[in-house]
């Protein structure tokens, strides 16, 4: 069996050791562009997290807001009722019965 040469061994790890350079810089690169798309993806993610909670906020307010308007004017039309009931009359602008 032959045994290499020394130069054919210096040229087979001369060849790896540019394989390997190449290697690390195609797959550097690669990381730091993973790591950009990471970087702007946390920063749409955080973007969307406002808008979200400022759109919930809005909503809240809004069916609060309507809430509201319905409660009162249930409870006008519950106290019209009971004056109504009782042969009395209503006064909307106060909300109670007057005689």
């Amino acid at each position: 069996m032959k045994t290499l040469s020394n130069t054919t061994k210096r040229t087979s790890l001369a060849a790896l050791f540019s394989l390997a350079i190449v290697g690390f810089a195609i797959a550097t690169p690669s990381h730091a562009d993973e790591m950009m798309q990471s970087q702007v993806l946390a920063a749409h993610t955080s973007e969307l997290n406002t808008q979200m909670m400022q759109a919930e906020q809005a909503l809240e307010l809004e069916l609060e807001q309507q809430t509201s308007e319905q409660v009162a004017a249930a409870e006008s039309q519950f106290v019209a009722k009971i004056c109504q009931h009782n042969d009395l009359g209503y006064d909307a602008e106060t909300s109670s019965c007057i005689r």
